[in-house]
């Protein structure tokens, strides 16, 4: 029984939240009240069938095994050549590590530093921080910062 039937005073919105939790469905915006879903199933909306929420199963060691897969190719990714241009019997490869140099020595410092974060750290940075946080995760330890 809510607080609000012994008093017949509407209910609250605190007292709304705690009791029900509704979700609007991304196809159709119709109001679902959001049952507890058990792994491996969904749910769907009665209207439109789109899928409101998925439980997932394992999605620690899912992140944590595609995240350090994507770390491992990530450095022969950087050194591989990106490009090769041919012209007259005389090849020239080009990788991304390369090019920042190259962008460095010929005066062009905005535009190496520039490739640097967008090609080289923040790549690495989206497949490191995933990867430290689901490692955490899985061993149940709290990270030092």
């Amino acid at each position: 029984m809510l607080p609000h039937e012994k008093t017949n005073l509407p209910p609250t919105p605190e007292e709304i939240k705690q009791t029900f939790t509704l979700s609007a469905c991304p196809g159709c915006d119709l109001l679902v009240v959001m049952p507890a879903v058990p792994d491996g199933y969904y749910l769907a909306c009665n209207r439109c069938g789109a899928t409101i929420s998925k439980a997932c199963t394992n999605s620690i060691n899912r992140v944590l095994i595609l995240s350090f897969t994507g770390l491992l190719l990530y450095l022969p990714a950087l050194f591989l050549p990106l490009m090769t241009l041919s012209s007259l019997g005389l090849e020239q490869d080009g990788n991304v590590i390369d090019t920042c140099i190259n962008f460095y020595h010929n005066g062009y410092y905005l535009v190496a530093a520039i490739v640097l974060l967008t090609a080289i750290t923040f790549p690495f940075l989206k497949l490191f921080l995933p990867f430290s946080v689901s490692l955490c995760l899985r061993l149940q330890k709290r990270p030092a910062w």
